[in-house]
């Protein structure tokens, strides 16, 4: 079915795995499609755990002008519009100082980094966690001297913590502590672990502020818009994007993504990210071509 024509559609889209190619670059037949959705009157907006200013070119090459998310949600905003007031949602500095306090933190975390808008507070000097957060020279880099200094000396609410757990920490150990973790600050934050991708038995901890993520995001920009969810369509790949599936009617999981998230999915795309799976799907799904 044609639907390019008809009711106008959002398009909620991943970066990392779903719109950018293994090269993290965009695809011509990527960006030709969202222009030409663009400028059927159809809302295409970008969802991603991305900061801002790492994603802000791939925002311009796209030549959008709608809102985005960025951070998982904790940051709504629109780059073209001044006058739109943005929703950004943060970490209490308190809550991180109380867990960067605490016994089992210090026993149990290897390194561990906080962004705020303008710096990224780390333990120590780690390539990866600082590759992590897309520094690209816009990002001050504060290294702390100790656990406790780190929440000390941040100004504003962070967006995020991501934290390194020590190699000797088992899977075990990790979900008492993140039930720990939950049962003190569960209304406040939100927790989610995962396997290093370069250090074998290393657990990373990822905290975020509570209510934001890709499901609340994609929410509130469906609301701005007034479009239905039955005329809402979302691409992702990761865990991170299973709550934005869970909002949309129609929810595509892309062909590279890991078995355990396609279960969440209504459809997949027919190809991989480095192959405009994207772009491929939506010319199908809104042209017929």
């Amino acid at each position: 079915m044609k639907k390019g024509k008809f009711n106008k559609w959002l398009i909620g889209v991943d970066l990392d795995g779903t719109l950018l190619d293994n090269n993290d670059e965009l695809t011509q037949k990527n960006i030709d499609i969202v222009r030409r959705l663009s400028h059927d009157g159809h809302i295409v907006s970008i969802i991603t755990g991305r900061p801002f200013r790492s994603s802000k070119h791939i925002y311009r090459q796209l030549g959008l002008n709608t809102i985005m998310a960025n951070h998982n949600g904790a940051i709504i905003h629109n780059p073209k519009d001044p006058g739109f007031i943005s929703n950004q949602t943060g970490i209490s500095r308190k809550i991180i100082s109380d867990i960067t306090g605490e016994k089992g933190f210090h026993n149990n975390v290897e390194n561990f980094a906080v962004e705020t808008s303008k710096k990224l507070y780390i333990l120590k000097h780690d390539k990866w966690l600082e590759d992590f957060f897309f520094i690209e020279g816009e990002l001050q880099v504060e290294i702390s001297d100790s656990f406790d200094q780190c929440a000390a000396k941040m100004e504003v609410d962070p967006y995020s913590m991501l934290v390194l757990m020590k190699s000797n920490v088992s899977s075990e150990d990790m979900s008492r502590y993140i039930l720990n973790l939950k049962n003190k600050y569960g209304n406040s934050i939100m927790l989610r672990s995962w396997q290093h991708p370069n250090v074998k038995n290393q657990i990373v901890l990822e905290i975020n502020p509570v209510s934001t993520d890709k499901g609340h995001a994609l929410r509130k920009i469906r609301n701005y818009y007034n479009i239905h969810s039955h005329h809402t369509i979302v691409f992702g790949d990761g865990l991170n994007d299973v709550p934005m599936f869970d909002e949309a009617k129609h929810s595509i999981v892309m062909e590279n993504a890991n078995e355990s998230i396609r279960f969440f999915a209504s459809e997949m795309t027919y190809k991989d990210n480095h192959n405009s799976g994207v772009g491929d799907y939506l010319e199908k799904w809104f042209y017929g071509e």
